[in-house]
């Protein structure tokens, strides 16, 4: 899940209250791997131009920033999902 799908889950580490997970601000939080970043072959407002090349075409790729925010994480406390 990303992380601020995890954030709206609740974290069985917080005894005291019933308070939701803080994503990657937790010692347990575990990030998977990178997302592929998206590419268009249309342009899109803010993406990053790629010109064309004798391998590829002109193409448009989304910012990492974008990227990131859909990047999958876990929960490391009970180890890696399955």
């Amino acid at each position: 899940m990303t992380e601020d799908e995890a954030k709206t889950k609740w974290c069985p580490m917080n005894r005291f209250s019933y308070s939701n997970c803080v994503g990657s601000k937790c010692a347990m939080w575990r990030w998977d791997r990178e997302p592929e970043h998206k590419l268009s072959m249309t342009p899109v407002e803010g993406w990053l131009h790629l010109p064309a090349n004798p391998v590829w075409p002109e193409r448009w790729v989304e910012p990492h920033s974008e990227a990131k925010q859909r990047r999958p994480g876990f929960c490391g406390l009970a180890g890696a999902p399955l």
